[in-house]
């Protein structure tokens, strides 16, 4: 068991002094204060108490080592915060570099019990979102062990209890109280913001005379009623009665009276832990015990706080308005080497699609797409939400044609496409362009996937080519190929794992053979599941909807919550299966037993070696349902299959904008009519492209549409400033989703 002293005393905030009362959150900078204390953890002392050991602040010289202002809190020889109260959803900044070797965050109950371990990250660039993580857990903190790295904005939240849960019956944690010889039993009025309280006792043994004047002399009953507080809800206090003259099991005789006869106060100070204080008028009867759900004492090793079966699925994916219009807002920002184009916009669902292809162990024994319900194409569909550009290129040996250019994200859209009615193999986007070869590059395609390639501050860089109609498998989408893994092998960004392997392994006494997946998530980065979870429990198929149910990409991303399954590179969070040890190799089966979802695909985080699919960096978050995607990229990278952005501020570069927001890749998706970079978006020429303020740059606003939802005259509308200046009608891309799909048509008509 871990120890640590069980004092506690207030938390001070740098740069604006005082003690944080307890029921507030709390932020702490680590800036100076008004009076420009000393930069060290012995400045937010109380006498000589200390919330913080070990540990430096000092102003730090590197900036993507921080998070506001400029001091931080070094902990490479290890730093400790004690809290004053119990906290819960504890968010910072945790990073290292520049010298500052990793770290790890492990954080403990009241009980010195460990209940969360989070590693730092590689620092990236000042205030990166990517480098917050979060203790998520469902027990409260009472310390943060730091065993190295730089943390800044700290951030929490006080523990409530959720009264509700407590109901039921408590008893005395004391372990020399052998048996359960004194207890309460609580009831929650919600109406009343009261917790009703029995308080037994029983002994075979007198216990002296002031005792008669409470109850019988082997069995005491009193009764509380306890008012929950305004200010410290963790507390209800209340006066304390006493009841007589009943006979057991016998008819009322009128001479039962209850009478006030004492106080009493709950203080609970961990959702499996409380201190009762309490008096009796008139007697010397007065003082504390602490108690603990019966259930934890009965079962110590099974018991949660939160029991599985009173916590139903409680968010429902919203989908009903995935074919409407999505308004856009795009800017864009250059320095001497980059270029970032910034996209905003609300999505069309009531949750972000960070989820791509699950999987779950079916009762056949194999893996398979476990009913999501959030896909009107497929109940088993989990598909994640895009972005695409395309931009059309222009060089000497390659001039697009006039009409093939006036189409934007169209000039790649085909009837014999995945979904449409002419398809007739696996072919993807394509060009179809009269003046040039086929299999020859025609455009260069950055692909953004909130699933497959965001959580690794990617977007894929790909590439479009020309094909022949006539050509079934035609595939003119293709990645960018130069990329080389440490071992010298070709490396994608992402792959799917295989459920093929079996394992004999031992669940329940019970010895079977059993398919498991490849790849799990580390139990230590995943609040201690293989599996997919919210936190404080394994997601199974009848509580799927709560893997949507964060609002904030920050909370799902967190270091408790993996989404991605990220095998390879500064942000792994994956383990390979066939590396475990047979303990470990039981729990995962158990788990998947369980109903335990993991993701089909695997991504590879490698920033070794040659790799043109790590040009395109990305940025992102989802907060009260509005995406923010950042695609940044090197003006020139250098590979002939990437446009040379160079001329940005010279000329205009004509792309197009599609959105996935849909929860369905093959579903017909929202396009842009074709816009341009130098004219409609204008790059503000900025020092950094990595730390500017957004919200300052100009916001050019466009909407994206589903191509069968709009007329050809629609698009030849010039209020819209993109009009089509030839005789065309336009299709469907894929024709999935209830969508009115029109005639297909040969985009060269």
């Amino acid at each position: 068991m871990h120890q640590f002293p069980r004092f506690f005393i207030p938390l001070l905030i740098f740069g604006v002094g005082g003690a944080l009362a307890a029921s507030e959150p709390m932020k702490i900078d680590f800036e100076p204060n008004a009076q420009g204390a000393a930069q060290t953890p012995a400045a937010t002392a109380t006498g000589t108490q200390k919330f913080w050991t070990q540990g430096r602040i000092e102003a730090v010289q590197d900036s993507a080592l921080r998070a506001s202002g400029k001091h931080a809190l070094v902990a490479d020889g290890g730093a400790t915060i004690v809290f004053d109260a119990p906290m819960m959803n504890v968010r910072f900044f945790f990073v290292h570099g520049n010298g500052i070797a990793p770290g790890e965050a492990r954080a403990y109950n009241a009980d010195g019990r460990q209940i969360g371990l989070i590693r730092s990250r590689k620092a990236t660039s000042f205030g990166d979102l990517r480098n917050f993580v979060s203790f998520s857990t469902v027990a409260p903190i009472s310390m943060i062990e730091f065993s190295g790295g730089v943390v800044d904005t700290l951030q929490a939240e006080p523990f409530q209890i959720d009264y509700p849960l407590i109901q039921g019956q408590w008893v005395a944690a004391d372990a020399a109280l052998a048996g359960n010889r004194q207890g309460l039993t609580f009831d929650y009025i919600a109406s009343s913001s009261t917790l009703f309280a029995a308080w037994y006792t029983y002994t075979s043994e007198p216990t002296g005379v002031a005792f008669e004047e409470v109850g019988a002399l082997d069995n005491r009953w009193m009764t509380a009623q306890l008012l929950i507080g305004e200010a410290d809800r963790n507390t209800a206090s209340g006066p304390l009665f006493s009841s007589s003259g009943g006979a057991f099991a016998q008819a009322n005789t009128g001479m039962q009276q209850t009478i006030e006869s004492g106080t009493m106060s709950v203080n609970f100070l961990d959702c499996d832990r409380a201190v009762v204080n309490y008096s009796v008028a008139g007697t010397e009867l007065a003082g504390a015990f602490e108690i603990m759900p019966l259930e934890k004492r009965v079962n110590p090793a099974l018991f949660e706080c939160d029991p599985a079966a009173s916590r139903p699925s409680v968010f429902t994916p919203d989908i009903s308005q995935t074919d409407a219009d999505i308004n856009m807002l795009v800017r864009a920002a250059r320095d001497q080497n980059r270029v970032a184009i910034q996209f905003h916009w609300r999505s069309n669902k009531n949750y972000a699609g960070i989820l791509h292809d699950l999987r779950h162990l079916g009762s056949n024994g194999e893996w398979t797409a476990p009913p999501a319900a959030i896909s009107p194409d497929s109940a088993g569909r989990v598909n994640e939400d895009r972005v695409a550009l395309i931009f059309q290129t222009e060089t000497e040996d390659r001039i697009l044609s006039a009409q093939t250019r006036s189409f934007g994200c169209f000039m790649a859209c085909h009837e014999d496409m995945v979904g449409m009615p002419e398809n007739t193999g696996a072919s993807s986007h394509y060009i179809i362009d009269p003046f040039v070869e086929p299999g020859t590059y025609q455009a260069d395609m950055w692909h953004w996937r909130g699933g497959r390639s965001g959580p690794m501050g990617f977007a894929e860089d790909t590439w479009v080519s020309a094909e022949l109609r006539e050509d079934p498998n035609s595939e003119g989408r293709q990645r960018d190929a130069n990329s080389v893994g440490p071992d010298g092998n070709r490396l994608r960004l992402r792959e799917n794992q295989s459920f093929a392997t079996e394992y004999q392994v031992v669940v329940n006494g019970e010895s079977r053979s059993l398919k498991l997946p490849a790849w799990v998530y580390d139990p230590a980065l995943n609040s201690g599941f293989y599996f997919l979870n919210d936190g404080t429990r394994l997601i199974d198929e009848s509580q799927i909807g709560n893997l949507w149910a964060f609002n904030s990409i920050e909370r799902m991303e967190a270091g408790e919550l993996q989404h991605a399954l990220i095998t390879l590179g500064p942000r792994a969070n994956a383990i390979r299966v066939d590396d475990l040890e047979q303990d470990a190799l039981n729990e995962v089966a158990r788990q998947a037993l369980a109903g335990g979802i993991v993701t089909r695909p695997f991504l590879n985080d490698d920033f070794t070696g040659d790799s043109d699919q790590h040009h395109v960096r990305s940025l992102r978050s989802f907060d009260n349902g509005f995406w923010t995607v950042t695609l940044i990229r090197d003006l020139t990278t250098g590979s002939s299959v990437d446009i040379d952005l160079s001329e940005i501020g010279q000329r205009e570069y004509t792309f197009g904008v599609a959105v996935h927001d849909s929860n369905n890749g093959g579903r017909s998706h929202q396009v842009s009519v074709p816009l341009t970079l130098g004219g409609d978006i204008v790059p503000v020429l900025v020092d950094d492209v990595e730390q500017i303020d957004w919200l300052s740059m100009p916001a050019f606003s466009t909407v994206l549409f589903k191509p069968g939802d709009m007329s050809f005259e629609w698009l030849q509308d010039k209020d819209n400033g993109h009009a089509i200046p030839i005789e065309a009608r336009c299709s469907t891309c894929h024709g999935q989703g209830g969508v009115a799909t029109r005639a297909p048509v040969n985009i060269q008509d």
